[in-house]
C-alpha cells in the first residue's frame, strides 16, 4: 500500500511480480481499504492501470459509498473514472451511490460515462 500511495510505480510492478497479494487489504490505521482505492485517491490513472493489469478487484469495498470508482467520483477524476467503469466497475452499485455522487459534485461528464455503462437516472441500484 505504502509503494502505491508513493506514486512508485516500479516498485509495485515488481512487487506484483513477487505475487504480491494486489487485493490485500490495510488496517483500520490506514485511511485506504484498496491499494486500488489508494491509487484513486493519489489520483495517479498510471498506478490505477497497474493494478487493474494485474488483477484488482474493481468492487471491493469496505462500505457502501467506499468503491474505487465512488473514490474517483469524488475526486472528480474523468481518467480514473473511465478506467474503472471500463474494467467492470459496478456502476449501478451501491444503491446508485455513484450516480448520487457525480450529481451532488456536478459533474456531468462523470455522470455522462455512467449512462454509457448503464446507469439508469433516477432509478437506486
Amino acid at each position: 500500500m505504502a509503494a502505491v500511495w508513493h506514486d512508485k510505480t516500479e516498485t509495485v510492478k515488481f512487487l506484483l511480480g513477487q505475487e504480491a497479494n494486489v487485493n490485500a487489504t490495510s488496517t483500520k490505521s490506514c485511511p485506504y481499504y484498496t491499494a486500488l482505492q489508494a491509487a484513486v485517491k493519489r489520483n495517479s490513472p498510471t498506478m490505477v492501470g497497474i493494478l487493474l493489469e494485474h488483477g484488482a478487484d474493481v468492487n471491493l469495498a469496505r462500505r457502501l459509498s467506499s468503491s474505487a470508482l465512488c473514490a474517483a467520483i469524488r475526486e472528480g477524476s474523468i481518467d480514473i473514472t473511465k478506467l474503472l467503469v471500463e474494467a467492470k466497475a459496478d456502476v449501478g452499485s451501491s444503491r446508485g451511490m455513484p450516480e448520487r455522487l457525480a450529481i451532488q459534485k456536478n459533474r456531468r461528464d462523470i455522470l455522462e460515462i455512467l449512462v454509457d455503462h448503464g446507469v439508469v437516472p433516477g432509478r437506486p441500484g
